[in-house]
């Protein structure tokens, strides 16, 4: 147990460790690999909502995000989650890109949702363009668990 603070709050129910990680192997001048993983585990997990990840989304825009085609900007909410993504970005034009992804998950593993693990899979194509203003980007992508096409778009940088 942590020890209380001064003012008599107990910590505990906030111990979680999470991973973010993204690599980028340049295949060619127009072409890269994109791998990309994530996990997060909360311990001693009482606070649903507070603590949880939300995966979702094709790009991560808060501290608990999971991005994952297929889903919408936190779609599933779980207190633990470990998720693969790979992607293959090729550039047509000048700043004209096409990407195209595929990613699976696997959530609630310590069993605080239900008596067994959880999966999802998604898959998803981006059609980009660089601007000057920041990336303009349109994915259609697809979950097989949800069973029906999504749209995403994403305008610009975010900060």
């Amino acid at each position: 147990d942590l020890p209380l603070d001064s003012l008599g709050y107990n910590f505990n129910d906030y111990q979680r460790l999470p991973l973010k990680m993204n690599y980028y192997f340049p295949l060619s001048r127009k072409s890269t690999l994109n791998l990309n993983g994530y996990a997060g585990f909360n311990f001693n997990y009482d606070l649903e909502l507070l603590n949880d990840f939300m995966i979702g989304g094709v790009t991560d825009f808060s501290r608990n995000q999971i991005p994952f085609a297929g889903l919408y900007d936190g779609e599933i909410n779980t207190s633990s989650v470990a998720a693969i993504q790979l992607g293959w970005q090729y550039e047509l034009l000048r700043n004209v890109f096409v990407i195209p992804r595929a990613n699976a998950a696997v959530y609630d593993l310590n069993g605080k949702a239900s008596p067994k693990y959880q999966y999802v899979t998604g898959y998803g194509i981006t059609a980009g363009f660089a601007s000057r203003l920041g990336p303009m980007e349109a994915t259609i992508m697809y979950s097989d668990q949800a069973r029906y096409l999504k749209g995403y778009v994403n305008l610009g940088f975010h900060f």
